[in-house]
């Protein structure tokens, strides 16, 4: 009987979630990120990797570098220092995932909500009823941020970092060989796409990422 009561309100809150999804890219309370959103990403580097490209491709459940707290960090470098990461239950991941203490993080500024799994911005008022938000609260405070000095690193980081004198050189040599070597998978669909963009990235950099493939 509970379990199917738990279907029961699985389904609710789907079918709830589809129509509300559909009426936002409507009005215009949901956008997707585009290019100009990524762009804003352009110079910005975690451990050697274009924080646009780890965006964009790094989905929920690829491992490690998926985890929600470590990618709603990455959105946050594209803003200005008051926008707030928040961190707090979702039911849309709950019925995603099947893990009832799963939460989720995400990037507030100006009225928006930054979602770095659905890869859309929604407006705040939609995003809490859409994704089902509950017991939310701020995550890397501006405070905490601002006096972090590997978050300080990326924020003003640049490409001359990576080049072959640059300061953070060997953070290419721990990292892109297990990216390079990482395998497809459902949750890494748009893997050649990944590696085109990352391989244009080490060129650029003088970097030999033949003997990491």
């Amino acid at each position: 009987m509970l379990g199917s009561i738990k279907k029961s309100r699985k389904d609710q809150f789907l079918e709830q979630y589809k129509q509300l999804y559909e009426r936002g890219v409507k009005r215009g309370n949901i956008e997707k990120f585009n290019a100009e959103f990524y762009g804003r990403y352009e110079e910005k580097y975690y451990y050697g990797i274009p924080v646009g490209s780890f965006i964009r491709h790094f989905h929920p459940k690829a491992g490690f570098f998926s985890q929600c707290s470590l990618r709603g960090l990455m959105l946050s470098y594209g803003f200005p220092k008051e926008a707030r990461i928040m961190h707090g239950y979702q039911e849309a991941v709950i019925f995603r995932d099947g893990d009832e203490d799963a939460e989720q993080c995400w990037v507030e500024y100006e009225g928006w909500c930054y979602d770095p799994t659905i890869l859309a911005r929604v407006e705040k008022k939609t995003y809490y009823r859409l994704m089902g938000v509950s017991n939310e609260r701020e995550i890397y405070t501006r405070a905490t941020r601002f006096r972090n000095k590997q978050y300080l690193s990326v924020y003003n980081g640049s490409i001359k970092d990576y080049l072959p004198n640059g300061p953070r050189r060997e953070e290419l040599k721990m990292w892109i060989p297990a990216l390079l070597q990482m395998p497809q998978s459902e949750e890494f669909d748009d893997n050649a796409l990944f590696r085109a963009e990352l391989n244009a990235f080490l060129l650029s950099v003088d970097f030999d990422y033949s003997l990491a493939r």
